[in-house]
C-alpha cells in the first residue's frame, strides 16, 4: 500500500495547489526509492545535503566541467601545450573529456568506439611521468593509437548538463507511478506541474556548493537573462585576466531547463542583475523568486 501521507499531497499538488513542501517531502522519500534513477537521487540529496555536495552526478558534472576549463583555459589564452609540461589536471582532463565528448566525434577522429578510448583513457594516465613540480611529460611509449585519442581529447571543449528538466520530470513521474503515489490516469494532469517541479529544481540546486577536492570548491548558480532560458550553472575561473572584469569565468549549464525567463520569474527577481546571489522560492503560482 502507498503512503498515505504522501498520496496526499500528491493528490493536493494535482488539484493545483502547489506548495513546495509537498515536492520536499516527496524527494525525500524517492531518493531512496528511485531504482537508480540517478536525477531522482541528486535533487533529493541536495534537498538533504543543500550546503555543500561532495558526490552524485552533479559533483562528478562540475569536477568535469573544472578540469576541462582548467586545462582548456590554456589555449583559450594562447599558449601551446608543451608535452613535457603538461598542467597537474592533465589526467583529470582526458578523464572528462572521454566522458563528455560524443561518441560520433571519438569515432570520426580516431577510429575507435568510445567505449574502447574508455579502456584506453586509463593505461595512457599510467603511463605519463609524473615531473617533479607535481606536472606531467608524454612518455616515449606511448603507441600511436594512444597518441591520436589524446590530440582527440585534447581537440575540444565540451559543456554539456548532468541532466535537464525532461528527464527530471520523467524519472519523478515514473519513480511515483511504480510506488503508488501517482496512477496512469492522473499523468497527464501531474504534466501541469512540469514547470513547477523544474522551478523547485532550479531553487534546490542554487548557492549549494560543489567540492572539487579538499582546497577548491565551486558555487552552483541558478541563471535566468532575458530572452533566455532559466538554467542553473557552474562558473569556473581560469588564470585568464581581463582588465573589465578581472579574472575570467566560463560557464557551463549543469542543469537545463526549456522554462523563459520573462514567463517564469517574479516581476523583483526579473529586476535583480543575473546571477543571482541570494536564495530562491517557487511560490504557488508556480513562479520562481526571491525567497522572503
Amino acid at each position: 500500500m502507498p503512503d498515505q501521507g504522501l498520496r496526499a499531497r500528491v493528490e493536493r499538488l494535482l488539484r493545483g495547489d502547489f506548495r513546495s513542501d509537498d515536492l520536499t517531502r516527496l524527494f525525500l522519500y524517492a531518493r531512496d526509492q528511485c531504482d537508480g534513477r540517478e536525477s531522482i537521487q541528486e535533487i533529493g540529496d541536495f534537498v538533504a545535503h543543500h550546503t555543500e555536495r561532495q558526490k552524485g552526478i552533479v559533483t562528478r558534472n562540475v569536477r568535469d566541467w573544472f578540469a576541462t576549463v582548467r586545462f582548456k583555459a590554456l589555449s583559450i589564452a594562447g599558449q601551446s601545450i608543451d608535452s613535457s609540461d603538461l598542467p597537474s589536471i592533465f589526467p583529470a582532463f582526458l578523464i572528462a573529456s572521454q566522458r563528455r565528448l560524443d561518441h560520433r566525434i571519438i569515432k570520426r577522429d580516431t577510429g575507435m568506439s568510445k567505449a574502447d578510448s574508455a579502456k584506453l583513457v586509463p593505461g595512457i594516465i599510467k603511463k605519463l611521468i609524473r615531473n617533479s613540480n607535481d606536472t606531467y611529460a608524454f612518455p616515449h611509449t606511448l603507441t600511436r593509437t594512444e597518441l591520436s585519442l589524446i590530440a582527440c581529447l585534447s581537440n575540444y571543449l565540451v559543456a554539456k548538463p548532468a541532466f535537464d528538466a525532461d528527464r527530471l520530470y520523467d524519472d519523478f513521474a515514473t519513480t511515483l507511478k511504480s510506488h503508488g503515489l501517482l496512477r496512469k490516469e492522473e499523468l497527464t494532469q501531474f504534466e501541469q506541474l512540469k514547470a513547477g517541479l523544474t522551478l523547485y529544481a532550479v531553487a534546490i540546486m542554487h548557492r549549494c556548493r560543489i567540492r572539487i577536492d579538499n582546497v577548491i570548491s565551486t558555487e552552483l548558480t541558478a541563471v535566468g537573462h532575458k530572452g533566455a532560458h532559466i538554467d542553473v550553472c557552474s562558473a569556473i575561473s581560469t588564470d585568464i585576466a581581463s582588465s573589465k572584469t578581472g579574472t575570467i569565468k566560463i560557464a557551463c549549464a549543469i542543469f537545463s531547463t526549456e522554462l523563459k525567463t520573462e514567463s517564469n520569474c517574479e516581476p523583483d527577481l526579473l529586476a535583480a542583475p543575473a546571477p543571482w546571489d541570494f536564495e530562491l522560492e517557487v511560490n504557488g503560482n508556480m513562479r520562481l523568486g526571491r525567497l522572503q
